[in-house]
């Protein structure tokens, strides 16, 4: 009986935090959904959630190639305190197919288990299969037999722990975009003018990051975020937008959209909100050896801002990075905010 000699390390992750299995289940689903389409395969990773606060381990490259063994033997590990509820995420595959699948452990042994077949295109995309299937079980049952490996850990009975913070695993930056004439009066102007400019941006420097477009009474500031800064995406981008007197919101991102025939390609999405309404941009692109072919943009009809989906004058609802001092963003006339 040894203890693994490798402390695995817990990032905190507030967008995860849950009171139940089945609002855990319900966020991972949600964010494996995304995962998938945009990268068509996915890491290992561990979760240790609770009401207050959620932890995480993820496990690439060489440390994927962890055994069921040890990555049991995480799962199972005393805490203190010990969290309500444990969960591993990470991709199956047996017999040529690839399944997501997600287990949640809770107090006293029961365990929920959520999985769904896909596939990987040729440039990367993933292609759902079916639905997902939910299977519950007590802790007198067993996980289905290709599963049971992921809870057997005789022979590594603990696991060293590291609750904290890591190092700095994103980058947020901020500038102004310098304009020759006043911007849009309205989502759909916004929408439009934007995604000319994001198109441009494309066609010289390739694919944007996650970015955040901001319109003051005076300015249009650009916010430019890489990695991950550990909070809700919708949070941060309320945290942006309302620091100061805000008319408009546009967001831009990666994103998967299926075509003619279910065809699934690569795109970048853009949304905008204004004066209460809102107006979606996608812009399909490929690959090729000479760059980035873009395709026709498809652009939305403006609808009203739902209830809870806003930007513009809500508060965020989980923990923000500091956002007062952003580092300067690529603009020539960008500057510092006040």
């Amino acid at each position: 009986m040894t203890r693994y000699a490798q402390p695995i390390v817990l990032e905190p992750v507030p967008a995860l935090i849950a009171a139940n299995a089945e609002q855990l289940c319900q966020r991972l689903v949600e964010q494996t959904e995304n995962l998938v389409a945009l990268s068509g395969h996915l890491d290992t990773e561990l979760l240790f959630v609770s009401p207050e606060q959620a932890f995480r381990h993820g496990l690439r490259g060489e440390r994927s190639s962890l055994s069921d063994e040890v990555l049991a033997a995480a799962l199972l590990s005393p805490l203190d305190p010990s969290p309500p509820l444990r969960a591993r995420r990470g991709e199956w595959s047996e017999g040529g197919v690839r399944e997501a699948t997600l287990l949640i452990l809770q107090e006293g042994g029961d365990w929920l288990l959520a999985r769904r077949p896909f596939v990987r295109s040729d440039d990367g995309v993933g292609t759902w299969l079916g639905a997902w299937s939910l299977r519950r079980g007590g802790a007198g049952s067993h996980l289905p037999a290709p599963l049971r490996s992921w809870l057997e850990a005789d022979d590594v009975p603990a696991v060293n722990f590291i609750f904290g913070k890591t190092a700095a695993n994103y980058d947020i930056r901020m500038g102004i975009v310098p304009l020759a004439a006043p911007m849009a009066r309205d989502a759909l102007g916004m929408a439009t003018v934007l995604g000319a400019l994001v198109d441009e941006e494309m066609a010289e420097d390739g694919l944007p990051p996650f970015l955040v477009f901001v319109q003051r009474p005076d300015a249009l500031e650009r916010w430019e975020v890489r990695g991950d800064p550990g909070c809700d995406p919708h949070d941060l981008i309320r945290g942006i937008a309302n620091q100061d007197e805000v008319s408009a919101v546009v967001l831009v991102h990666p994103a998967v959209v299926e075509g003619p025939h279910g065809h699934r390609s690569r795109a970048i999405a853009l949304r905008a909100e204004m004066e209460g309404q809102i107006v979606q941009r996608v812009m399909p692109y490929q690959n090729t050896d000479a760059g980035l072919l873009l395709g026709e943009p498809w652009l939305g009809a403006p609808r009203y801002v739902r209830q809870g989906e806003g930007w513009i004058g809500q508060d965020p609802r989980s923990p923000l990075p500091d956002l007062t001092e952003p580092a300067l963003g690529p603009y020539a006339h960008a500057m510092p905010m006040a």
